[in-house]
């Protein structure tokens, strides 16, 4: 098995449990749709959204319903 088939598996089964995405009060590379979707094709399992002003639940029940493939969690602020 070599690296790159090593990481694909850790990716598989991972979920990001700190995604700060767009928009907010600091710039960030992309929204929460963006970074779902880019998940997704990574393999990645799921991402939980952070967001230091407010809270990310609602946002992942919007991006559930529109990227398919991956899971979307949120919480509150902080």
């Amino acid at each position: 098995m070599n690296q790159t088939d090593i990481v694909n598996r850790i990716l598989t089964s991972s979920i990001d449990c700190h995604v700060h995405a767009g928009p907010g009060i600091f710039a960030r590379v992309g929204d929460a749709i963006d970074f779902a979707k880019q998940a997704r094709a990574y393999g990645i399992r799921g991402i939980v959204l952070k967001n230091h002003q407010g809270l990310t639940a609602d946002t992942a029940t919007l991006v559930n319903k529109m990227v398919s493939g991956v899971d979307v969690y949120g919480g509150s602020g902080s």
